[in-house]
């Protein structure tokens, strides 16, 4: 399964979860729901870990080193992240992961190199 499914299947987790005001989001289009019915639909932190460790493990055939590992669980609880590794060691999976975390938030992500 490719990320965008697994962010495809939290978004409409997130359409079919009601919002605060007992709302169905039906119809809305999965860009275009915010935050607060995300959290409506009680994906948690843990959730979009597992599913962003599960793709890396069964997709790329990879597993987290603890450094990585440890980076990606701060990201998904919402904390700042500096990650000083040495070259080859899966920064740029985490940046991956950040990315996965944030659009699942329905937040905007931009990565500069």
């Amino acid at each position: 399964m490719t990320l965008a499914a697994i962010l495809d299947e939290i978004m409409g987790q997130a359409a079919a979860a009601p919002n605060a005001a007992g709302a169905n989001a039906d119809g809305v289009n999965a860009t275009e729901i915010n935050t607060a019915e995300i959290n409506a639909a009680e994906i948690t932190a843990d959730d979009v870990y597992e599913r962003f460790e599960a793709w890396v493990r069964s997709e790329q055939g990879l597993t987290l080193y603890p450094a990585q590992e440890e980076a990606l669980l701060s990201l998904a609880f919402g904390d700042n992240v500096i990650l000083a590794t040495p070259t080859g060691t899966g920064k740029s999976l985490v940046a991956l992961g950040a990315h996965f975390i944030a659009l699942s938030e329905g937040r905007r992500t931009v990565y500069t190199a």
